[in-house]
């Protein structure tokens, strides 16, 4: 792509290579910088995004380039990152279509990367403690419409993709 200097994002999903979903990385090795490296931007995102998970102050703009998937079990999931000693953040904000129904967003940033995870319920969690409520509100159909209640995927609560932000191609 981009005259060979680039290959950007993919996500896949379905059962490609034994998987229900796929998130893959950018490699721009051939890339020109323009002055700053790929590596300091990708500190001084984490720097940023660290700080708005351990804050949980709004608005948080590094949160918001990410990748959004359902699911209806955020517990499970938050286990799961707390294994792999991740930092999380639990918010709720408003449904735009509805602003009497709470939705729960549960992010995490993969460390020195620009990847950014938020999982979405509109299940409350029982074992987290929400840290911040957001007063925005967002306009998305939830549950996605694709997503079956109460599937499973090897034991694993069900995670169906509903949106990818697209940020920038060009550092």
């Amino acid at each position: 792509v981009d005259d060979d200097c680039a290959i950007y994002g993919k996500v896949f999903v379905g059962n490609m290579s034994d998987s229900a979903f796929q998130l893959h990385a950018v490699s721009a090795t051939r890339r020109p910088d323009g002055g700053v490296a790929v590596k300091d931007i990708e500190v001084q995102f984490s720097q940023a995004a660290s700080a708005s998970i351990r804050t949980g102050s709004w608005p948080a703009p590094s949160l918001e380039f990410n990748a959004a998937l359902y699911t209806e079990d955020l517990d499970y999931y938050a286990k799961r990152f707390a294994c792999g000693d991740f930092e999380i953040l639990l918010v709720t904000w408003p449904l735009a279509l509805n602003d009497t129904i709470k939705a729960y967003s549960l992010f995490v940033h993969l460390p020195n990367s620009l990847i950014v995870i938020e999982l979405v319920s509109l299940n409350p969690p029982k074992e987290l403690t929400v840290k911040a409520e957001w007063p925005l509100s967002r306009a998305y159909d939830l549950p996605p419409q694709r997503h079956i209640a109460g599937d499973t995927f090897r034991g694993m609560p069900t995670l169906s993709i509903f949106r990818v932000s697209y940020p920038t191609t060009r550092l």
